[in-house]
């Protein structure tokens, strides 16, 4: 592994445990059994504030990317994540919001680890047609 695609691995790695717990509630929601949902806010929370690396990272020129859309997307997601999600939030409302974020960080950081991949690319570039929109309304739920 080279040493640029370790904080790619970290962030698909929490993307992934952020998945699990995921799974966990809405499995647990559909089953009609209460949720561990101040586990999921608070590792949304948390894998939010890690995103900040990606933007040092590109600033450093350790890794490509805008770092005007990476700070606006940081910008937005922490403001929703840090102000508006708390452990109160009702799972059904809140869940869907972040399984479109773990869905879209799991396929960027995936495509980051292997370029090479071009239908991975073209998952990750055309994805978004769905998971933003989705994301979006649901962050204003």
């Amino acid at each position: 592994m080279r040493t640029q695609d370790i904080p790619n691995f970290i962030s698909l790695a929490t993307g992934i445990i952020l998945v699990g717990s995921l799974t966990q509630n809405t499995l647990r929601l559909a089953a009609g059994q209460a949720t561990e949902i101040a586990i999921t806010v608070g590792l949304l929370k948390l894998i939010q504030l890690l995103q900040v690396a990606d933007l040092i990272l590109i600033l450093a020129k350790k890794s490509q990317g805008s770092p005007v859309s990476c700070f606006f997307q940081l910008l937005g997601r922490n403001v929703v994540s840090l102000y508006f999600v708390s452990s109160d939030s009702h799972p059904g409302k809140l869940m869907p919001m972040c399984w479109a974020w773990a869905v879209a960080d799991c396929l960027r950081y995936l495509y980051y680890l292997n370029k090479e991949n071009k239908w991975l690319g073209h998952l990750r570039y055309n994805a978004f047609i769905i998971l933003y929109p989705f994301g979006v309304y649901h962050e204003m739920l």
